[in-house]
């Protein structure tokens, strides 16, 4: 007969939460290049506090930036699941981007928000959720630093969104 030796239960990994009416301690609001404003603002009852993105001319990256690289590594198979509601849209022809990027860059993916049959965005808050397997994949989780949200590059003049509930969720 068989015989069990040293079972363990393992906790499984949660939700590595970035931001959700505040910021996750270690994560604050960034620009790259000047040319957006950023801040928190109260939306509606049921999304409290969000983050509202302004941007102007100039070309830019904007959204949210660890104080020192994050190991989400925990999460590959999962999934970035995020609320985005536009206030203003960006100058036609422009679309909406969501970046991934590690500590300096080392490795980056940008993709449009409607990537993975997301939905276009639009002035009602709607859910989102990239496979970070699939449209992350070149990405080195073991090393998150930034997660951004802009227009096409220097054609974002007047666009405004706001994000909430942004977070990177292990596979089940």
């Amino acid at each position: 007969m068989g015989r069990i030796d040293n079972v363990r239960f393992v906790p499984g990994v949660g939700p590595i939460e970035i931001y959700a009416d505040a910021l996750a301690e270690g994560w604050f609001l960034w620009d790259c290049c000047g040319a957006a404003t950023f801040g928190e603002v109260v939306d509606d009852e049921d999304h409290g506090n969000v983050i509202e993105l302004s941007f102007g001319a100039g070309g830019t990256v904007t959204g949210l930036q660890a104080t020192a690289g994050v190991d989400a590594s925990a999460t590959a198979g999962g999934t970035l699941e995020f609320e985005f509601k536009e206030v203003s849209p960006p100058p036609d022809g422009s679309q909406w981007h969501v970046k991934l990027e590690s500590s300096g860059a080392a490795t980056a993916v940008d993709i449009l928000m409607t990537a993975g049959g997301n939905p276009t965005p639009n002035a009602d808050w709607q859910s989102y959720s990239f496979d970070l397997d699939v449209e992350f994949d070149a990405l080195d989780l073991s090393d998150l630093k930034l997660v951004l949200f802009f227009p096409d590059w220097a054609n974002a003049n007047g666009a405004v969104a706001r994000i909430d509930n942004v977070r990177l969720v292990p596979s089940q």
